[in-house]
């Protein structure tokens, strides 16, 4: 399996996980169990103070909604939404924001548990999402120093 982690942008971490069936040589799914459908990506990122969940699917056979759920210990996870899966073979594409996360923990992680129509379900991994602070003050400005011109800060 691909793991891609993608450096802190302005808005904060993401964290991007990659079906490995799609990469050549590929012989994995970040599902785990045997899936009525294919998770060809996710993702989850700081926007802010939220986090955002993206993913991507296809082949969707029987497949009723996508919970996500969230926890600050990566064992107690509670769902925080719900999303209605499409249900047909097309690639799809869903979102989620859980809306003003930041201050719950340093870390959150969420995953997702795609719920057939049958009622059977199987968990994704979970995604880790570290928060950074937006709010903290950035001096562009020079500040006045008593060290020697050639001396330097590390």
């Amino acid at each position: 399996m691909f793991i891609y982690i993608l450096p802190a942008g302005i808005y904060g971490q993401t964290i991007l996980y990659v079906d490995a069936s799609r990469d050549p040589g590929g012989n994995g799914s970040i599902l785990s169990g045997g899936m009525p459908l294919q998770l060809v990506y996710y993702s989850v990122q700081q926007v802010n103070k939220d986090a955002f969940l993206q993913w991507t699917t296809e082949s969707e056979i029987s497949t009723a909604y996508f919970d996500v759920e969230r926890a600050a210990d990566c064992q107690s996870f509670e769902r925080v939404g719900r999303v209605r899966a499409v249900d047909t073979s097309d690639e799809h594409d869903y979102q989620f924001r859980d809306v003003g996360v930041e201050g719950l923990a340093a870390t959150l992680y969420y995953r997702l548990k795609q719920v057939d129509i049958d009622g059977k379900f199987r968990y994704t991994q979970a995604l880790p999402l570290s928060f950074i602070r937006n709010s903290d003050p950035f001096l562009s400005y020079p500040i006045p120093t008593l060290l020697p011109a050639r001396q330097r800060c590390l």
